[in-house]
């Protein structure tokens, strides 16, 4: 038989005489199953998120890439963009009719028409003259005043058909005693610009030359280039094109959620360091940038006061920020100082644009060019400062040689 145990005081048995004693105390909390279920906390919530993302359609996606076309001799083209136009496109490459009406225009390969069809059917078309601008063969005529527009891709019209653009807005709005001539060309800045510029004033003979100076026209010294986020330039998203990974891993590519993440954080990145880019274009990191772009200012003046012609620089925003806080007011200010001390006459577009959502002013979600509305907008701002401006008397006559 066992050994018999005793009632204590309070009536609960007691241990018998020389059993061990338990000096583990009160039990230890489960450690480890707190952690198994914040773990598994942990992956509900992230899985409930995943869901969210995916419902929500909020998960980052690449855009088909727009397609700039242009035949061999560069006469005639085609711009091309993906779904989401905020502009409706004239050109739709998916009818056969319309893509053989555009090769026999271009002179480009229909096959080549097809395969862009595919991913960027909806285009606009373009024509250049024998200047590669954007207009009629450039011929004088002395009995208009005419104006010719100097600028680049904004000028140009990047992503709007030619009678949007708003050089061809005030052509058709100064009235029939002047013409409005589109000298803008794409990819140009300075000093290239003011190149341009001296070469076509012989073969305009320009009354008032209007120079449409964006923010990405300044000079830069090689160390200042090399900060530029060409991933998105607040001009073109180019991060935002194609199948982008946001540098995640394989494995996570295939979250929403993570590439949602990954994207907000790039993104945010690349728009600081852009911003701060075009904020130091008159800072001392392009301090002979700078200097060069304000030579290239007087040039185009010089220029232009030896061929009897006005001179007028329209410095145009960039279409960001526009309705709250814009980043570039004290570039647009040191802008404007500088043509002040030259004693250049200018205009600036930024209040004409501001308090506008900037992407109702876009060609594209991609693509941050002005489209038709803003270029109106952006005409409508001009016209007053160029309405009525007589004929110069041409150049002034040099001094005979002794």
């Amino acid at each position: 038989m066992g050994r018999a145990r005793q009632l204590g005081d309070d009536g609960q048995l007691l241990d018998p005489p020389g059993a061990a004693k338990d000096t583990r105390g009160p039990s230890a909390p489960g450690w480890g199953g707190a952690a198994a279920r914040l773990a598994f906390g942990l992956a509900v919530g992230l899985l409930a998120a995943e869901l969210l993302v995916r419902l929500l359609g909020l998960a980052p996606g690449g855009v088909a890439r727009p397609r700039m076309l242009e035949n061999d001799d560069k006469s005639a083209g085609l711009e091309c963009y993906p779904e989401g136009r905020t502009d409706p496109a004239p050109v739709d490459l998916r009818d056969p009719a319309q893509r053989r009406g555009e090769a026999s225009r271009t002179g480009l390969a229909p096959e080549a028409l097809a395969e862009v069809a595919v991913e960027a059917p909806f285009c606009v078309p373009f024509s250049w003259n024998e200047h590669t601008r954007r207009d009629e063969p450039f011929v004088p005529d002395d009995t208009r005043t005419t104006l010719l527009v100097i600028g680049d891709s904004f000028t140009e019209g990047a992503g709007v058909e030619r009678g949007q653009t708003f050089a061809s807005l005030l052509d058709a709005g100064l009235g029939p005693e002047a013409r409005v001539l589109n000298g803008g060309r794409r990819g140009l800045d300075q000093p290239r610009l003011a190149d341009s510029l001296e070469r076509l004033l012989p073969v305009t003979r320009p009354d008032v030359v209007l120079y449409a100076m964006t923010l990405n026209d300044f000079q830069q010294d090689p160390a200042w280039a090399e900060r530029q986020q060409f991933l998105n330039d607040l001009i073109l998203d180019r991060q935002h094109m194609g199948s982008p990974d946001w540098k995640l891993p394989r494995l996570l590519r295939v979250s929403a959620l993570a590439r949602l993440l990954a994207e907000r954080r790039r993104s945010a990145r690349t728009t600081r360091a852009t911003v701060d880019w075009y904020r130091g274009m008159t800072g001392p990191g392009n301090a002979g940038g700078w200097r060069r772009t304000k030579q290239d200012l007087e040039r185009m003046a010089r220029a232009c006061d030896e061929a009897g012609a006005d001179f007028v620089v329209a410095v145009l925003p960039l279409l960001a920020g526009l309705d709250g806080d814009y980043p570039f007011e004290d570039l647009h200010r040191e802008l404007g100082g500088a043509l002040d001390a030259a004693d250049i006459e200018h205009l600036d577009l930024l209040p004409a644009l501001s308090g506008r959502d900037p992407r109702e002013l876009h060609v594209h979600p991609v693509d941050m060019h002005p489209n038709a509305g803003a270029h109106r907008l952006i005409a409508e701002a001009l016209a007053p400062a160029l309405r009525g401006r007589p004929r110069s008397a041409g150049p002034p006559p040099r001094p005979s040689a002794p």
